[in-house]
């Protein structure tokens, strides 16, 4: 692709080489000459800037295919990652010493509180002592 691209830019040099005439042989004004070596003038430009926007893609080109090698490595040296599995703790309630319970019932204020706090105790497991 860069040989067809230096030969195009060949092309486009000689096609904006023009011969040198007078205005009255070629037939034309002062104004078209005017016309023509501005635009002559903005296609230098615009060439000039294209050339390190090349050179840009080509770097980017370059950084694209590596990143690929390196996913397509990622891909292939995969290693699957442990799982870790939960264990549930279970608490006896009952061994839970009644002066814990009396602390614990000490900062409740109302009633309700207290039924609350009794009924969360019983889902629990917790039997009172006899």
């Amino acid at each position: 692709a860069r040989g067809g691209e230096s030969a195009t830019a060949d092309n486009c040099s000689q096609m904006t080489e023009r011969p040198k005439t007078t205005s009255g042989a070629s037939g034309g004004d002062a104004s078209d000459d005017a016309r023509i070596e501005a635009l002559e003038a903005e296609i230098h430009a615009l060439r000039s800037e294209v050339a390190p926007l090349r050179q840009q893609l080509l770097g980017s080109n370059v950084e694209v295919m590596r990143l690929r090698l390196q996913l397509q490595q990622f891909q292939m040296n995969h290693e699957a990652l442990p799982v870790s599995t939960l264990t549930t703790t279970v608490v006896d309630l009952s061994r839970v010493d009644t002066n814990i319970i009396a602390q614990i019932s000490s900062f409740v204020g109302t009633s309700r509180e207290l039924l609350n706090l009794a009924l969360t105790c019983k889902s629990f497991g917790w039997q009172q002592p006899t």
